[in-house]
């Protein structure tokens, strides 16, 4: 599935003053494309063939088609749509498709926000969101993060300081407090008192294992329930 994330009319590929909408911009990938499509909202379903040894069809480069990121969506990129490639498992059955649309949209859907606007997300390496995305309670799930770490939600909703993105990042980082300094553009100072805050206002102990994996898991959870809306 291939998703442009915009509506407003983009810079098109003729004269300087030439304007095409996302989803004419979407109608001109599906001509481009050699494989079966179809359009549906802002969103461009493509039928794939599977790879030999199950690697990405070497067509998808960076989340656009190849001959078509020429053409077509380095304009769209400009204007600040950029189109996002979710690709689902392979599918061996036809009755197995909506399946994979699924795992295609879902994707894109964590992709753009964990910050991969723009690129090919596989279905097949989203790791833990995987998991979140199938278990059917998800009234457990949230009661779980909001255990660990809804004095942080609480925190963030009333100040303009995102704990839960630093505390995220510091978590994908190895507790790497320059890394996370690094990522979120601050100074490894900020980063050190954002992340003794988080401590104070959890009662995490993030030099233990086990607190660390909670926190982890927690902050899966409130990533992918914003992820799918």
């Amino acid at each position: 599935v291939a998703r442009v994330s915009g509506r407003k009319p983009i810079a098109g590929p003729g004269q300087p003053g030439d304007r095409v909408t996302a989803e004419e911009a979407l109608n001109r990938l599906a001509a481009s494309m050699r494989h079966a499509t179809v359009i549906r909202g802002p969103e461009l379903v493509i039928l794939l063939p599977e790879q030999p040894g199950g690697d990405r069809p070497d067509y998808i480069d960076d989340g656009m088609t190849a001959g078509a990121s020429r053409a077509l969506l380095l304009p769209a990129q400009a204007a600040g749509n950029q189109l996002t490639c979710g690709l689902s498992e392979p599918t061996e059955r036809p009755e197995l498709a909506p399946q994979a649309l699924l795992q295609a949209q879902h994707a894109i859907d964590v992709g753009l926000r964990i910050g991969r606007a723009g690129q090919t997300i596989c279905y097949s390496e989203l790791g833990i969101y995987r998991l979140l995305l199938q278990i059917g309670n998800l009234h457990q799930l949230w009661q779980f993060a909001v255990e660990v770490l809804g004095p942080l939600i609480d925190y963030d909703a009333g100040h303009k300081v995102d704990l839960l993105s630093t505390l995220s990042i510091y978590l994908n980082q190895h507790e790497s407090l320059k890394q996370t300094a690094r990522v979120l553009g601050i100074h490894v100072n900020t980063v050190s008192y954002r992340i003794q805050r988080i401590e104070q206002l959890t009662s995490l102990d993030l030099a233990n294992p086990d607190h660390r994996l909670s926190a982890h898991v927690a902050a899966k959870i409130i990533e992918s329930r914003q992820a799918t809306g």
